[in-house]
């Protein structure tokens, strides 16, 4: 077996239930340099590392002019250890495991431990060990209805023949 397989093994076996130390994050956004921007709960985080994390600069979109203050979540930043770099694919609107341990720098909060899988979040879920501050949308967001095709973008490599009633209609006249 591989490293890296043997590594996405692992890295999606070894999530263990979130703690306050390790709660569940979603991805916000991917800033760069395996950097990603986490929104968590505060009601699954302990209270004073909850107030540290507050009291931290927190992490803003650079188009983002508009202060959007949510007492009942912590935007930071956490980043990738270099083991799953090219292991693990992060990406907008996943879940997240955080390990909120050590501080890395002044901006980084944390260090990412694994993405959780839809099995992951309905055992979780099942468990009742999800975190309330993420509501109960979290199936839309994980898994796509097979019949739905709003995620599809309009192919432009081809031309649309569109075939007008009206202009037949007004030849017969």
């Amino acid at each position: 077996m591989g490293k890296k397989k043997h590594l996405s093994l692992t890295a999606a076996d070894s999530l263990s239930a979130p703690t306050p130390k390790t709660p569940i994050a979603k991805v916000l956004a991917l800033p760069g340099q395996y950097l990603c921007a986490l929104e968590i709960p505060v009601s699954s985080v302990e209270e004073n590392l909850a107030k540290t994390l507050k009291s931290m600069p927190q992490w803003k979109e650079e188009g983002d002019k508009e202060e959007k203050e949510k007492s009942d979540s912590i935007v930071m930043l956490a980043q990738l250890p270099p083991k799953y770099r090219n292991v693990i694919w992060v990406k907008r609107g996943s879940y997240v495991m955080v390990d909120l341990n050590e501080q890395l720098t002044d901006k980084v909060c944390g260090e990412i431990m694994g993405v959780l899988l839809p099995n992951h979040i309905k055992e979780f879920k099942k468990n009742s060990l999800w975190p309330s501050g993420f509501g109960d949308n979290t199936q839309k967001a994980t898994e796509p209805s097979p019949d739905s095709d709003d995620d599809l973008v309009a192919n432009t490599n081809r031309v649309v023949h569109y075939d007008s009633e009206s202009d037949e209609d007004s030849d017969d006249e």
